[in-house]
């Protein structure tokens, strides 16, 4: 692509990285990254990442969505032992699959790899 004195253009593209699940409630950015914008805005989970949620020490509270609402379920699945661990985090994929919030997908894939590493998808 070049500009009107036919020089090329130098395009950058942004990829929103920052998104941290494993040691932290779940966040995802709501605004655009990259030089010139402004600082994003994050959805910031009260139940959906591994140190998050019930029997924590983060998170907590009202859920902020329908997507939270679910990993709240999973949540008490798992402290409360209700069902075993892949049959919690099948429930909590047939949950989140009914959802379109942010993060929802990602969310999702986090828990079906977790399956695979348990070997749940084998069971």
């Amino acid at each position: 692509m070049k500009n009107n004195q036919n020089q090329p253009i130098q395009e950058e593209v942004y990829l929103q990285v920052d998104v941290n699940c494993i040691d932290n409630c779940c966040r995802f950015a709501t605004d655009g990254i990259g030089p010139g914008q402004p600082e994003p805005e994050y959805t910031v989970y009260n139940y959906c990442g591994q140190a998050c949620g019930v029997g924590r020490d983060l998170g907590g509270g009202t859920p902020i969505n329908d997507t939270d609402e679910c990993c709240l379920t999973h949540d008490n699945c798992l402290y409360y032992n209700r069902k075993s661990r892949c049959e919690c985090h099948q429930d909590l994929q047939d949950c989140v699959a009914n959802t379109s919030d942010i993060g929802s997908t990602y969310i999702s894939t986090g828990i079906f790899l977790d399956e695979v590493r348990n070997t749940c998808a084998l069971d």
